[in-house]
């Protein structure tokens, strides 16, 4: 879900409208469901604050990455760095260390996701799609903590954490798409409201679930499985948004899949 909703941004001819659009659609869709589950508890209410911020963090380096890379190039980096800043994170955050061979599956699972970025070569690197993508991984790193943490203080109501996130994520790119898009306006937006009504069922699915799972397990794992969506998403980029994909991409994925059966029989 979360590679497929990356694809639709990246292959939008207005990456802003379409990411506007996603957002607007799983805001709407959780306030609609919000009155049937009910609100987290108060303690939880700061870290919806704090995430929103790493959020737009997270959407502002994430669109100036995609606009200077390919999805091929700036998704590895973003998603294959951030396991392992989560990782650290973990220790000194929610104190929840791993062990040895713990550590040697989510390293395992990031080598191989940030191999990806270089299977098209080091000419096929933007410099500025690397920052950008690495600024992304450190978003990526403080938001996941943050709501991993928000959703374990909700009173036993992770699923209200996650709606109540939708609702809050969806304000702040409506509040600025129309001074970044003066012309465009709300007619540009209603264009993308099909793929972006898609990609924002696809987000909340995404991204909800990892919330879910982090109420049961260490922050950390979860972070390493969740980003294994960056196989599909090469697939993607090379099937569909013909970015290549050859003999390098198909070791990374076995590197991944490694990874993955490691941190299973560490777990």
């Amino acid at each position: 879900m979360h590679a497929v909703w990356n694809a639709l941004v990246k292959s939008s001819s207005d990456r802003l409208l379409e990411l506007t659009a996603l957002n607007l659609a799983a805001g709407v869709s959780a306030a609609c469901a919000l009155p049937f589950v009910g609100f987290p508890a108060g303690e939880s209410f700061p870290f919806l604050g704090v995430t929103v911020i790493f959020h737009c963090g997270y959407y502002a380096f994430l669109l100036h990455s995609y606009a200077r890379g390919g999805l091929s190039l700036a998704y590895p980096i973003a998603r294959g760095a951030s396991p392992v800043l989560v990782a650290m994170l973990s220790i000194v955050l929610v104190d929840e260390p791993l062990n040895a061979t713990q550590w040697l599956g989510v390293l395992l699972v990031a080598a191989s996701i940030a191999s990806l970025a270089f299977a098209g070569g080091l000419r096929s690197m933007h410099s500025h799609a690397v920052l950008y993508s690495l600024a992304t991984s450190v978003m990526i790193a403080g938001y996941t903590i943050t709501d991993g943490s928000g959703a374990r203080v909700s009173g036993g109501r992770p699923v209200a954490y996650i709606l109540c996130l939708f609702v809050l994520n969806a304000l702040p790119l409506l509040i600025v798409m129309p001074f970044l898009r003066p012309g465009a306006g709300w007619r540009g937006l209603g264009r993308h409201l099909t793929t972006g009504g898609l990609g924002g069922i696809l987000s909340i699915g995404a991204y909800g679930l990892a919330i879910w799972a982090m109420t049961r397990a260490p922050i950390a794992l979860v972070s390493s499985i969740r980003e294994t969506s960056v196989v599909l998403a090469t697939v993607i980029g090379a099937t569909f948004l013909r970015e290549p994909f050859g003999r390098a991409r198909v070791l990374a994925s076995i590197g991944v899949a490694l990874g993955i059966v490691v941190l299973r029989l560490a777990s």
